[in-house]
């Protein structure tokens, strides 16, 4: 493999196997009903370049989605450790296991 096909293969998002590599950090929250059925939310805070950034990216999921997500990116191939940080928080939350609609 050549140097530059090397450094394009780092640079490429895809090409890792943890899907949230750039998550640094996830919490959860209540929502309204008419956000996400389950009252509850969960967001995620990317990483910044640069430290000392007065804004923070971030994301938010429905929690009803999340078990979705986690069987979505493993079925590719990929990991997802704050969606299944996320899982496991709401889980404690609500008291039973999140639903996964196969499809």
């Amino acid at each position: 493999m050549n140097h530059v096909h090397a450094a394009a293969l780092l640079k490429n998002p895809f090409s890792s196997k943890n899907w949230e590599k750039n998550i640094r950090q996830v919490s959860v929250e209540p929502c309204d009903v008419h956000e996400d059925p389950l009252g509850y939310r969960a967001v995620f805070f990317l990483r910044e370049d640069d430290e000392r950034a007065e804004t923070c990216e971030m994301f938010v999921v429905g929690a009803s989605y999340l078990a979705q997500r986690e069987y979505n990116l493993t079925k590719a191939g990929y990991v997802a450790p704050m969606t299944q940080k996320a899982i496991g928080l709401i889980e404690g939350k609500i008291g039973t296991r999140l639903p996964v609609e196969l499809a």
